[in-house]
């Protein structure tokens, strides 16, 4: 079977982005130019710019057509082997401020804190009953004052009544140094990594590019045999490098 004109369009524009010819925030042809270059109809490379838009290849600019997307990859640790030796996450300041800042970039973080009861999946993943409270911090944080990923962490309520988790503030050292310094203490994190395509809301939030898959980490934390919080940080898959820093035994 003969392939549709407008994937013979689409594959052509597509290797002229990979090889540089059309470079980054550069504006593609107009879709009268197009139908001159390629000999096909308007509707044809109109299907041919919906499908690199829809991989992230290009993006619209109000009244300005569409353009090839930047790409705009941040590299964000996982784990980390501090100067101790010993795997952290606990730095000096706030992880994603750290890891932000160091890459030349500035950090941003909208705070919300709610009181809420445990549904399965969340008492599961901290040890507590379900329909128990729960305390969870919600992140949309920044990268040069744009949203750039979505974090929420969930804690027991009886762990952190009383302390600043339940303030809608940015905690400079970070929620776990802060929580060390309260004694409690990880000793170990439990992380699952998927992928998927985000929701309605994720997209709108996040601005993402149609067909941009997220990748979703889940961490639990535990003091010994204890789960203290768990979190779950949603990333589009085109904006992050996770990095896991590990000793071996």
């Amino acid at each position: 079977m003969r392939e549709p004109e407008y994937r013979r369009v689409a594959a052509d524009l597509r290797a002229k982005i990979e090889s540089g010819e059309l470079a980054p925030g550069q504006v593609i042809p107009s879709e009268s130019d197009l139908m001159a270059q390629y000999g096909v109809g308007r509707n044809t490379v109109r299907a041919a710019v919906s499908e690199l838009a829809a991989v992230g290849l290009v993006a619209g600019r109000q009244g300005k057509g569409r353009y090839v997307r930047q790409p705009d990859v941040l590299r964000v640790w996982g784990a980390r082997v501090r100067d101790s030796g010993r795997e952290s996450d606990a730095g000096l300041v706030d992880k994603w401020t750290e890891d932000v800042s160091a890459q030349g970039r500035i950090p941003g973080q909208v705070i919300e804190v709610h009181l809420l009861v445990a549904t399965d999946e969340i008492a599961q993943r901290l040890q507590v009953s379900t329909g128990e409270p729960v305390v969870v911090r919600r992140r949309i944080q920044t990268v040069d004052g744009d949203p750039w990923r979505l974090s929420e962490t969930y804690f027991p309520l009886d762990l952190v009544a009383g302390t600043r988790i339940l303030e809608p503030v940015n905690i400079e050292e970070g929620v776990v140094r802060y929580l060390a310094n309260l004694g409690q203490r990880v000793t170990l994190n439990k992380d699952e990594l998927s992928a998927r395509m985000p929701t309605v809301d994720e997209a709108r939030i996040l601005a993402l590019a149609v067909g941009t898959p997220v990748l979703v980490q889940l961490r639990t934390a535990y003091d010994g045999a204890h789960a203290v919080r768990t979190s779950r940080v949603v990333t589009p898959g085109d904006r992050v490098r996770l990095i896991y820093e590990m000793k071996s035994s």
